[in-house]
């Protein structure tokens, strides 16, 4: 996984994600391969500094056609809008809506989600 975050515009915090999955099942005998990439907006709220908006877009690409049923090239996009709030120096919770869309081999999905993270930081 690659991570990297750019010079602030305005204020706003740019980051990008690249990851890279090798992904195994049990029932099944391929590898599969997937390429993941997040582009994400943080937004300050003036007067709120553990506050913000959030937005991001992810792509995701299968690498390889597998035997259990991942197709090569477009899997699904994860679209994100929403808020983060730094609850204290080692929590932050997202949350908010996220709509993901979904190739599928007959009819491809689009599912509406509300969503909630909860990330913690053991410095």
């Amino acid at each position: 996984q690659l991570l990297h975050e750019f010079e602030s515009i305005n204020g706003v915090r740019v980051r990008s994600m690249t990851r890279f999955e090798q992904r195994n099942f049990e029932a099944a005998s391929d590898t599969g391969y997937k390429l993941r990439q997040r582009l994400t907006l943080n937004f300050p709220i003036e007067n709120y500094p553990n506050l913000s908006t959030l937005l991001f877009d992810e792509y995701h690409l299968n690498l390889n056609e597998t035997d259990y049923g991942a197709r090569s090239g477009f899997d699904q996009n994860r679209l994100f809008a929403g808020m983060a709030w730094k609850a204290s120096n080692q929590t932050l919770v997202e949350f908010g809506y996220l709509n993901q869309y979904v190739n599928r081999r007959k009819e491809d999905a689009m599912n509406h989600v509300l969503a909630a993270t909860v990330y913690f930081s053991f410095n």
